[in-house]
């Protein structure tokens, strides 16, 4: 398969995952799906116009003979265990909470892929994880799945008078 061909699939298959990613948010009220229709709008329109350009072989044009040797898989069973590893994230993230789920996402994909500068990945996790909790639960103020070690004491129990049974 030619880079142009593969370029154009792979746009038309992000296309329909936006699509998909807008009809999903249509329960949601107007304000909720604000945010997500900015971001998944500006996906469509960067997607469009990568679209129109691998229609023209532009990026063909601009890499030149860098992808002569080109291939879509350089090592696929790295890119189905990448993919194997990120739908089990989105299997165990409710019950194994966000921030552990995505350090152990992090780290495995970083090693997937040959990334072995462990400080440097584990500043970059740290402040990834740092950024989430600041922007979605202190700003917007949006809980994520909680680590299953930090339940709260007053969901597993019924209150009576002051005593927790």
């Amino acid at each position: 398969m030619t880079y142009k061909k593969t370029e154009i699939i792979v746009t038309c298959f992000l296309l329909c995952f936006c699509a998909f990613a807008w009809l999903s948010l249509y329960h949601l009220p107007t304000n909720a799906k604000m945010f997500p229709n900015i971001i998944i709008g500006t996906m469509f329109i960067s997607l469009l116009i990568l679209l129109v350009r691998s229609a023209f072989g532009v990026s063909e044009r601009i890499q030149g003979s860098t992808i002569a040797g080109w291939k879509f898989f350089v090592h696929y069973k790295r890119f189905f265990l990448s993919v194997f590893l990120f739908s089990l994230c989105l299997f165990v993230i409710e019950k194994v909470g966000f921030f552990i789920t995505s350090t152990l996402l992090i780290f495995s994909m970083a090693f997937l892929v040959g990334y072995r500068k462990y400080v440097s990945l584990i500043a970059a996790t740290i402040g990834f994880l740092v950024l989430v909790y600041i922007v979605f639960v202190l700003v917007f103020e949006r809980p994520l799945p909680k680590e299953f070690f930090l339940t709260d004491i007053t969901e597993k129990s019924c209150i009576i008078g002051d005593l927790y049974v």
